[in-house]
């Protein structure tokens, strides 16, 4: 089930760019996970699809490296928003 998630959130960065946690076929997530399909064929669509993930990548117009200032400053706002609310509500509850 893991590996499918992944993979079809790597398909999703490779064309789009973007990142969607909340998965559109969660069903088939699940039937995976259940062992409704055949291990092998699991295997072989696992296989496909890594291939064409690699062209995929290859083609896609993604940096080559991420913005890691952009992200310490993404990462310090969030953390900083956070800390705000958190001792918001830890004040408001005494």
């Amino acid at each position: 089930m893991h590996t499918f998630r992944l993979l079809a959130m790597a398909e999703e960065i490779a064309t789009s760019g973007d990142l969607r946690v909340q998965r559109p076929n969660r069903d088939e997530l699940l039937a995976i996970k259940a062992g409704t399909y055949p291990y092998e064929a699991l295997l072989a669509k696992a296989k496909t699809w890594q291939s064409r993930l690699k062209s995929l990548f290859d083609q896609a117009s993604l940096p080559e490296r991420p913005d890691l200032e952009a992200l310490e400053a993404l990462l310090i706002r969030i953390r900083q928003q956070w800390y705000a609310q958190f001792y918001q509500d830890w004040s408001q509850a005494k």
